[in-house]
Parts: C-alpha cells; structure tokens; sequence
C-alpha cells in the first residue's frame, strides 16, 4: 500500500506544501503561485486543497502530514498559579511536553507527533520535525551515499547552524550552534544597516558586493565577532539587537559608532561607503562560511557536502567552496 506524506512549510515566508508517495516527490507548490502574494506567511491552505485535488484525495486518505518546525523544543513553563480561572488551563495542558522534556538531560527532542481523531472514525498523524534537520534531509534528495552536511540560516526552533552526516538512509546530527550566534541574522543585521529589507533582499547586498572595496570596514567588521576553535563563532552582541524581538531594529547604536556611517535610509541613493560595507560583509560571511565548513570536514572526514538553509542561497559563497575549503 502507497505511503503519503503531505510536507508543509508554514510560519515563515513562502509558505508550501509537497505530497511524498512512498518517498517521491509527486507535487509541490508554494503558497504564492495560488494567491500572487509575493512570499506569503499566510498557512498554505491553497497548496493543499490543489495537492488533494490534483491527486484525487481528501485529507484523511493522508498517512501523515510533516511539519518543519517542532514547537515542543520552543516550549516553556507558564507563569501561571495552578489555580487560575479555567480559561487558563489550555496553556497549563499545553506544557506538558516541556515538563516531559525537562526530565531528559539533553532535552533537545529532534521531532514530536501529535494525532488528530475525527468524529468519523478517521485520523490524521502530525509529525514535527525539528527545523534544521528539515533542512538537512535534502541529503535525501541528493546524488550522495554519503555526505556531510551544513545547514545555516537564520535560526530554527534554537539552532542557527548545525553539522550532519548522511549515510544511506540515516542522517544524524554532529555538532550545532545556537541562536543568536548566527551567519544568517548576522548578514540580515547589514542588509538592514544598507536600507534593505532583512530576511528577504539579502540577495541586493550580496549584489552590491561586487561593486565595493572590502578592506575599507573589513578590519572594523573584524571587532563584531569571533571565530571559534571547535566549530562555530561568537558574534559580540553589544554591536547586535537581532535576536531583541521585542526592539525594533537589528542593530545597536554602537555598530554605527564603529563603522562611522549612518545607515541608509530605505530609497535613498547608494554611495561607494555603501558598496564597500557590503563588500565587507560580504568577506566576512564568507570568512565564517569557510571556517564551518573546514571545521564540518574535519569532524565527518567525509569527500561530499551539502549545504542547506536561507544563508545558503549565497551563491558567491558558494562558488568558492571546493577552492577555500578541502570538500
């Protein structure tokens, strides 16, 4: 009997879904080609109902639907008394998986399952698998028997970056790093800083690059962080207010302090300053890039790699890989 998984993204921008038939992809489509709302967070409601009907089911002929977030690792206890009015009692109950969780001494679950039971008898399993790992599994989708594997972005449920081998039909976790240490918030900081839009135009200040002169904030941007010995890097977040969600902006006064130019205003002209802090930015990111990727080698000894993740669509990065890097 056939196996379908409906796979969605749902909670950050190009929301989507894919229906898995025994493991092959058989129709995927994101949530925007159905509302031309560009980058939609909106839950693909759309994208479901044209999976369903292009392959002639309802959603209980489903065997599982899987999610790429799981919320249980987010969970925290409620600060609230035990005898609280009753309107209180959905947010007690719903803590119960961080008290469960509490009790493991490495409380970082990888995924978590719930079942939804319908009055006609019919039922539907809920598969939340943990963010970063959803990004790794395109080992799956690849050429390789054996690969490692490095997923970097902004962040998920608390990684930012994690290293993973891929062998046959298993995939495990090596190392991670947390949030708010992060490459991708870092490079979304200077998209801001240049009077772009972070989390979505990334893309015009890895353009912008191309056109500037990294050593004139190189040695400025040199202050912001640092690298680490075994794996990853630590940003000084006296410079960085990304990880604030409740602060507006992603940066803090003093990185201005540092780098002696105001940021841009969204419009207004791009100066050569401007295309040589992006060029800087730039070299950094790459700088941080290499760093975990020979670090990734040395830890997994393996010949392929796969990068996955939002900080992964920096294909000038990219094309510099098997040059900078022993992969």
């Amino acid at each position: 009997m056939q196996k379908k998984i409906l796979g969605l993204n749902s909670g950050g921008p190009n929301t989507a879904a894919v229906l898995l038939v025994d493991g092959e992809i058989v129709y995927a489509v994101e949530e925007e080609r159905l509302t031309r709302e560009k980058q939609t967070r909106s839950f693909p409601s759309n994208a479901i109902k044209a999976i369903l009907e292009f392959s002639n089911m309802e959603l209980e002929d489903l065997d599982a639907v899987a999610i790429n977030w799981n919320p249980a690792i987010n969970l925290e206890a409620p600060n609230v008394p035990q005898n609280q009015r009753a309107r209180y009692m959905g947010e007690i109950y719903s803590q119960i998986p961080y008290h469960l969780m509490s009790l493991k001494s490495d409380n970082l679950s990888s995924r978590s399952q719930q079942t939804l039971h319908f009055l006609d008898n019919s039922k539907i399993d809920i598969h939340y698998i943990a963010h970063h790992m959803s990004h790794a599994s395109c080992f799956f989708s690849s050429p390789f028997e054996n690969a490692a594997v490095l997923t970097t972005d902004a962040f998920g449920e608390k990684q930012s970056i994690t290293f993973s081998e891929g062998k046959g039909n298993k995939l495990d976790l090596v190392w991670s790093q947390e949030f708010p240490h992060s490459l991708g918030s870092f490079y979304s900081v200077f998209t801001e800083y240049l009077g772009f839009v972070p989390s979505s135009e990334e893309w015009k200040l890895m353009g912008a690059s191309s056109y500037g002169d990294a050593e004139k904030f190189y040695d400025k941007l040199l202050q912001t962080f640092k690298l680490l010995d075994k794996g990853g890097f630590e940003l000084d977040l006296t410079y960085f207010n990304h990880y604030q969600f409740y602060r507006p902006g992603m940066f803090t006064s003093r990185l201005a302090q540092l780098l002696e130019i105001e940021p841009r205003a969204e419009g207004a002209a791009l100066t050569q300053d401007h295309y040589d802090l992006a060029a800087a930015a730039q070299k950094v990111f790459e700088d941080i890039y290499f760093h975990l990727l020979s670090n990734l080698h040395q830890m997994t000894g393996q010949e392929n790699v796969i990068i996955s993740g939002g900080a992964a669509l920096n294909c000038v990065a990219n094309g510099m890989v098997m040059e900078k890097t022993s992969f």
